[in-house]
């Protein structure tokens, strides 16, 4: 199990939930969970101004991440995301 922090952002406040089913199908356990809020884009992504920006640390096992990848490329609620493992 690896550590990992992993930032994104969806159009509305309920779209989290779907992040979180990802999570869980990929065996993930979220530690930590920050929300930014509603925030203003710099430029538009995917035809949206603004997003809801939201930064969990979790914990998941290295052979699900590329799977995990994947998922979040075709799922349309998510925005943009970013993961980034944490070295120990």
């Amino acid at each position: 199990m690896s550590n990992y922090e992993l930032t994104f952002l969806t159009a509305n406040e309920k779209d989290k939930e779907e992040m979180d089913k990802l999570l869980k199908s990929a065996k993930a356990k979220i530690i930590n969970e920050t929300k930014w809020g509603e925030r203003a884009l710099a430029y538009r992504i995917k035809k949206h101004s603004k997003a809801f920006y939201f930064t969990y640390n979790i914990v998941m096992p290295a052979e699900n991440i590329a799977d995990f990848k994947t998922k979040l490329g075709y799922n349309d609620k998510i925005i943009r995301y970013l993961l980034l493992k944490i070295e120990n």
